[in-house]
C-alpha cells in the first residue's frame, strides 16, 4: 500500500469528524440545534429565509422549464395538425363528386349499368350542368357532346339546348 501524505491524512480526519458531527446534530432535537446555532453566531431565521428563497427560486425555474416544454409541445401538435389537414386536402379526403366533374373527371359509372345508356347520358348532362355553372365552357360542351352520342333524343330537352347555346357563346 502506498504511503499517504500528511494532507491526505488530515483530509480523511476532517471528513470523519464532519460525519460524526452531522450524525450528532441530526440526532439532537430541533430546539437544541437552533440554540447551538444561535450560540455559534448563526442567525437561524435569516438562514432559513435564504434557504426557502433558494428553494422557491429553484421551483420557479422548474415550473418555467415545464411551461416552455408544454408550449413547445402544443405548438408542435398545432403544426402537425395543420400539416395533416393540408395533406388531407391535397389528397382529396374532402373531394366531392360535383367538384371532380367540374374539374373534368368523367362521372362514375358505378351508379349506372352498361345496359342503361340513358342513365349514363343523364349523368353526363349533370356533369355538363356543373361545368357550365362553373363557366368551364369547353368541359360543358364535351360532356354535352358525349351525352348526345349516347342519347340523341335527350339533346332535344329545352334545358340542354339552352346549355348548349350558352356553351357556344358564353353570357
Amino acid at each position: 500500500m502506498a504511503k499517504r501524505s500528511a494532507a491526505d491524512l488530515w483530509k480523511s480526519l476532517e471528513e470523519a469528524t464532519m460525519e460524526v458531527e452531522l450524525e450528532d446534530a441530526l440526532a439532537m432535537p430541533a430546539e437544541d440545534r437552533r440554540r447551538e446555532l444561535a450560540e455559534a453566531g448563526v442567525d437561524v431565521d435569516r438562514a432559513l429565509d435564504e434557504a426557502n428563497a433558494r428553494v422557491r427560486a429553484a421551483a420557479w425555474r422548474t415550473a418555467q422549464e415545464r411551461s416552455k416544454r408544454a408550449r413547445r409541445l402544443v405548438a408542435s401538435l398545432a403544426v402537425g395538425a395543420s400539416l395533416a389537414a393540408s395533406v388531407a386536402v391535397v389528397l382529396g379526403v374532402f373531394d366531392k363528386t360535383p367538384n371532380r366533374e367540374m374539374l373534368g373527371a368523367a362521372p362514375s359509372d358505378s351508379a349506372t349499368s352498361p345496359e342503361d345508356p340513358s342513365a349514363r347520358a343523364a349523368s353526363l348532362r349533370r356533369a355538363a350542368t356543373a361545368a357550365c355553372k362553373a363557366k368551364r365552357w369547353s368541359m360543358c360542351r364535351a360532356r354535352l357532346d358525349e351525352a348526345a352520342q349516347i342519347d340523341p333524343a335527350g339533346d332535344k330537352d329545352p334545358a340542354v339546348e339552352e346549355m348548349r347555346r350558352s356553351a357556344v357563346r358564353p353570357p
